[in-house]
Order: structure tokens, then sequence, then C-alpha cells
């Protein structure tokens, strides 16, 4: 069976797509607005694509209107964001803020979760993620209505105040772009 795109509307390519590209993880972005608000979107089309040195790519489309989604103007007008990966207790909230929210609103306010520092970058992290990847644009090269962004540095983790043990590594990947991951373990600590 063959299949050309070009006979066929954007929804049935779409719907195409996400069903042979599979499983695909979320990326749960968070991201800095010029006023300091903070946007939390989830974005389906996300992988990692390289590991020397290391690589993700987000494809983020524009509005039904055509101008850019309020992730894609932060990390354009930042040079960061944070990855938040979804694990299934967060399934509920991420869906809630893939609903289209007002520029002006933050979406974490929506779903009572909270913001927490990144190591690295202005942009905050989701305190509930397991899983955080702090990523710089070093690298931004338009094509269509998308972006490709490299993220690469360091991994550091902390324990947590509620006892959590997290492991702690350093490595170093590239100079001039830093990655954060923050692996929580529900380990007790005795």
């Amino acid at each position: 069976m063959q299949i050309d795109p070009s006979l066929h509307t954007k929804e049935d390519n779409y719907k195409l797509l996400t069903n042979l590209v599979v499983p695909r993880p979320i990326a749960w972005i968070s991201s800095l607005s010029q006023s300091g608000l903070i946007n939390l979107a989830p974005f389906s089309f996300f992988n990692a694509v390289g590991s020397d040195p290391m690589y993700v790519v987000v494809g983020i489309g524009r509005r039904d209107s055509g101008e850019p989604k309020d992730s894609a103007r932060n990390i354009q007008t930042s040079g960061e964001f944070v990855v938040n990966l979804v694990t299934e207790d967060l399934l509920a909230a991420m869906n809630i803020t893939a609903a289209e929210f007002p520029p002006d609103e933050s979406e974490l306010s929506a779903v009572n979760l909270h913001a927490a520092p990144s190591i690295h970058l202005k942009a905050p992290r989701l305190a509930e993620a397991q899983v955080s990847l702090e990523c710089k644009v070093p690298v931004s090269a338009a094509r269509h209505q998308h972006a490709i962004y490299r993220r690469s540095g360091d991994v550091s983790c902390r324990r947590s105040p509620a006892g959590s043990a997290i492991a702690h590594q350093q490595l170093r990947a590239h100079r001039s772009a830093r990655f954060t991951l923050n692996i929580l373990s529900h380990h007790r600590s005795d």
C-alpha cells in the first residue's frame, strides 16, 4: 500500500502518522513568557534523536489562526525550555493543559501543580514531574511550522525534601548548552 499525503487532509495525515509511529512520549513543556508567566503545554511530537551531543526534537504546530503557540513563542524568545515527562499520576492534569489557554493565564494554576526552579535556566521545571530535561536552544533550524531543538550538557539529580533518594551525577557533553535530568526514585532513605 502506498499513501500520498498530498491527496489527504491535514487531519487524515495527522491520524495516519500518529497511528503508525507508536508509542510516542509526551513532552510536557514548561517555558517562560517575556512577562514572566509560566506556560505548560504537552506535545506528542517529541523524541530523543541523538546522544553525542544529546538532542531532543519537539514538533510544535501553530494555532488554527496561523499564529505561533505560546510555547513556541516563549522558546524562540528565551532560547530555553524544560521538558517534563508525563507519568500516569499526571495524565489528568496533562490533558487539561492541552486546552488552549489565553496567553496571560498560566496552566499551572488550572491544574494545581507547582513550578520548581531549574538549575541552569530561568524557565522552571514542574515540581511534580519525576523527570525534567532542561533544554537550551543553541541551534534552531526553521522548517515550515517547526524548529529543531538540541539539548546537551549536565545531568544533575537532587535529594527531595520528602526523603526520596535521588541519584547525583554530572555529565559534560557540550560546552555551549546544558540540560538537567531530575530523576526521582521513591526509595526510602534510612
